[in-house]
């Protein structure tokens, strides 16, 4: 039997590897399959790819908070700060994928991304996306 690890350290590099796993008997040796983990970087964000296929490919386990500061991220095309994203626009980002999203949007996910410090609304109807933001890519 084959094991894949995956392991994330804190500087979001990612190490994977393979060991073998043999049943144990009574007179059987314990075999273990040693390979060296090689660090890999997690996968580039393409802020270009359409819309749907950017969401489905990074959204798949977040939840909606997150969901919201995936797409905020998007429609910024990753800029922090001064880059302005008007509640309007992402209302109706989230309605053209909200099977996609796992539901319709709630208001309430903006006010848990900027409880965690990933976005902020600097004046009413309108987003930005702070630097904290790629916290939830990992």
């Amino acid at each position: 039997m084959k094991l894949e690890i995956r392991f994330i350290d804190d500087a979001e590099n990612i190490y994977q590897g393979e060991v073998v796993l043999e049943k144990l008997g009574t007179k059987s040796k314990v075999t273990v399959a040693r390979k060296a983990l090689a660090p890999a970087r997690a996968p580039k964000i393409d802020f270009n790819a359409p819309m749907r296929f950017f969401m489905k490919t990074h959204a798949r386990s977040l939840k909606g908070p997150e969901k919201f500061t995936l797409l905020l991220a998007y429609l910024a095309k990753g800029k922090t700060g001064n880059a302005t994203v008007p509640v309007k626009s992402v209302e109706d980002a989230w309605s053209k994928m909200v099977g996609l999203m796992g539901g319709a949007y709630n208001r309430a996910y903006s006010n848990r991304a900027k409880d965690n410090g990933w976005a902020d609304s600097p004046k009413k109807g309108v987003y930005v996306l702070l630097p904290r933001w790629s916290e939830i890519l990992n």
